[in-house]
């Protein structure tokens, strides 16, 4: 029997293509006034309204999907805001449903992605069909959820690099839960940590001090952007002040707007150098700091965390060093990544220790048989 209704998706406007295409709709709508104010006729303001068009049309472009059960269709839509084309396909035979992380277009237009495709046969008169793309993860993911639950099919979800396959019927459920009901809890991981994690109890949650993420070929290109910019902004810097025009604060505002950037790619870079990410986890939850000033503490609770996962360090290139794998924490609502930088070993380690700290208190069952925080 088809669930009730059809199931709606949506992929959210991005805040960059929003902002991108209002700036060129204002851009557009300035342009009367100009001319109003230099004393030009208006009529030759019908190019600026094509561009306040087109700017409004980019920012608040939208792409949907409706999937019907019950008339065997998938429907595509697009539109400014609401509908304005659909083109409808067969539904077939769903198998499972798919979530990848791809980049679109090219050159300046490249956006990376994350593609919700349903797959099986007949899908679309062929085997498989995307529905949305949004670019935040966490939006793509409460879609392939609802479509996966709505069609009772498993999620295949490849965007953090390693492929985790979830059953509609596990969808939304704690992985604390998960683990008593597969495995019967989660061991306690080797009493002694590899050497260069750093490990202390601090009351009942488990405090772990993570080695810097070192530097490579990626943070090469950095430094020498920064130091292209710098460059840049010194000479901007130097001909503001040999003119020595107009008030004081304009000759230091337009430097250090420029300069302030940089500022921040620099932090970053000495993150990775030298910064150490702390990462606490007991039966409450996960929560991760960053280094130094810039650096934030993100939590997800015990009850959101529904996935953990180890993503096998690559053999390493232009982007990334040899070994740099990490660890995947997810919730509907927010995604961390911990450990870049780290072995085989301490990724084990580490993972080990949350999934038993994490199963420590589990419905149904006693504190004493999970046996707490290593």
């Amino acid at each position: 029997m088809p669930p009730p209704g059809p199931c709606e998706l949506t992929a959210p406007i991005a805040l960059g293509r929003l902002l991108a295409g209002l700036w060129v709709a204002a851009l557009g709508a300035l342009a009367p006034v100009v001319l109003l104010v230099i004393g030009e006729p208006v009529g030759g303001a019908a190019g600026g309204l094509l561009f306040t068009v087109l700017g409004l049309a980019f920012a608040l472009g939208r792409r949907g999907a409706v999937v019907d059960a019950a008339s065997g269709t998938v429907t595509i839509w697009w539109g400014v805001w609401v509908p304005i084309g659909r083109k409808r396909r067969p539904l077939g035979q769903p198998s499972h449903v798919t979530l990848s992380r791809e980049v679109h277009g090219s050159g300046r237009s490249r956006v990376v992605v994350h593609a919700l495709r349903l797959h099986g046969a007949g899908v679309a008169g062929g085997d498989q069909i995307e529905l949305v793309a949004p670019q935040r993860y966490e939006a793509a993911r409460r879609s392939a959820e609802k479509l996966a639950r709505y069609c009772g099919v498993a999620m295949h979800d490849s965007s953090s690099g390693t492929l985790v396959v979830r059953e509609a019927s596990s969808l939304d459920q704690p992985l604390r839960e998960r683990l008593w009901r597969e495995r019967g809890g989660a061991p306690a991981p080797s009493p002694t940590p590899p050497g260069r994690l750093v490990v202390r109890q601090d009351g009942d949650e488990t405090l772990c001090v993570l080695p810097p993420e070192g530097l490579h070929m990626q943070h090469g290109f950095m430094i020498l952007a920064i130091l292209i910019a710098l460059a840049g902004v010194l000479q901007i810097w130097g001909g503001v002040s040999a003119q020595a025009q107009g008030p004081i604060w304009l000759r230091y505002a337009v430097p250090g707007g420029l300069l302030l950037p940089l500022l921040l790619f620099a932090a970053r870079l000495a993150g990775a150098a030298a910064g150490r990410v702390t990462v606490r986890f007991s039966h409450r939850g996960l929560s991760l700091r960053g280094w130094g000033l810039l650096g934030r503490t993100q939590r997800i609770s015990v009850e959101a965390i529904e996935e953990l996962t180890v993503v096998e360090p690559a053999q390493g290139g232009l982007w990334s060093p040899a070994g740099s794998g990490h660890l995947v924490a997810r919730s509907d609502e927010r995604t961390l990544v911990l450990g870049l930088g780290l072995r085989e070993d301490e990724l084990r380690w580490l993972y080990d220790a949350i999934c038993h700290a994490l199963a420590s208190t589990a419905f149904g069952y006693s504190d004493d048989r999970a046996g707490g925080p290593a």
